[in-house]
């Protein structure tokens, strides 16, 4: 969807929106010398030579990557036997058989990408030239942005003629997800490297992220349930609401019982704070572990609920780096709003 306002000439100041978005990021074009050309997105072709990267704990398909041309560095997960895995997007161990292993017992750790592989990784791109916009998970949840920062900062004394920048998404999985695509689609029709380094600044401010769990197992693991609490939880059958801040950090917000009402508070919360209530027409993203029913479900409410939000909802599944985190259970959405909770 391409609105009136993204066909803005340059030279004027305008609101680059994704579609219903509304971010409010003002941006003055005084300086371009030629029209943001929209028509670029629509037939694929990529006016921006710069590469726009992430983490794989977007929560993606591998298509989200290719059709974007959006090269990704993988965390790992470390299985009990010790192995580490890379975070491939399911492709050496589906997600389905990963929480079937967490449902019978086990219990896999993670790790971030060290300097050396965000080097490595960068640096495929600086030595052909290229400047580099990377946008990374939440400071607050991972250190994986520090990481990134400190081997960016070594290459530009290596490369002191080319750009690279990271930015701390301030958000996980289907979040940072949404923000990833806002500002491929800013790169695709024509936004200088300079000002998609602020409109992705911009978004992150206004990617509201809501989770609900049905089992309080991982979350108690994590630190995010007291052990006591848990146990009642589960028996209970409560299933906690948590969002993520603006500071980027998994925080919880509510809890009620059962996850009928869990949805529908996730559907009475996007009211409150999307944009525009229920005239919201921006994307919606949905991501599951192993629960796909639920998502489905939530997703239905939501098409009921705004009749204009795009089509599709995009539903995928966690992968194995945050589910392992959540454990199996966990419904999660993203969408735009005025400002991301406090």
């Amino acid at each position: 969807m391409i609105t009136d306002t993204d066909r803005a000439v340059c030279g004027s100041r305008i609101s680059f929106s994704e579609p219903g978005c509304k971010v409010a990021l003002q941006i003055a074009y005084n300086s371009c010398k030629m029209p943001l050309n929209l028509s670029m997105i629509e037939r694929g072709i990529d006016m921006n030579p710069f590469v726009l990267s992430c983490s794989s704990t977007i929560d993606q398909p591998k298509a989200f990557f290719e059709e974007r041309g959006i090269p990704y560095i993988c965390f790992r997960w470390i299985s009990d036997d010790g192995e580490a895995h890379l975070d491939d997007l399911g492709e050496s161990l589906s997600f389905e058989a990963f929480y079937e292993r967490m449902k019978n017992g086990a219990l896999p750790t993670t790790s971030q990408p060290n300097f050396q592989d965000f080097t490595d990784f960068f640096e495929s791109f600086l030595r052909d030239g290229k400047d580099v916009l990377h946008i990374e998970l939440s400071s607050a949840i991972s250190g994986a942005y520090s990481g990134a920062v400190s081997a960016a900062n070594a290459l530009k004394e290596t490369y002191p003629e080319r750009r690279i920048e990271i930015i701390d998404s301030k958000n996980a999985s289907m979040g940072y997800a949404m923000i990833m695509d806002a500002v491929w689609q800013r790169k695709q029709a024509g936004m200088p490297f300079e000002d998609c380094v602020r409109f992705a600044e911009a978004c992150r401010e206004r990617a509201v992220s809501l989770f609900y769990s049905t089992d309080l197992t991982w979350y108690v693991r994590g630190g995010r349930v007291k052990p006591i609490a848990g146990l009642i939880g589960n028996m209970l059958n409560i299933c906690p609401i948590l969002h993520i801040d603006r500071e980027g950090a998994l925080i919880p917000h509510a809890k009620v019982r059962g996850k009928g009402k869990a949805a529908k508070d996730i559907v009475k919360q996007m009211e409150e704070l999307s944009e525009h209530a229920n005239d919201y027409d921006g994307p919606v993203y949905i991501v599951h572990s192993d629960c796909l029913e639920e998502a489905q479900h939530l997703g239905q409410m939501i098409a009921a609920q705004f009749p204009k939000v795009q089509r599709p909802i995009h539903i995928t599944s966690i992968g194995c780096v945050i589910g392992s985190h959540t454990g199996p259970g966990t419904v999660a959405v993203a969408f735009w709003g005025d400002q991301k909770l406090g």
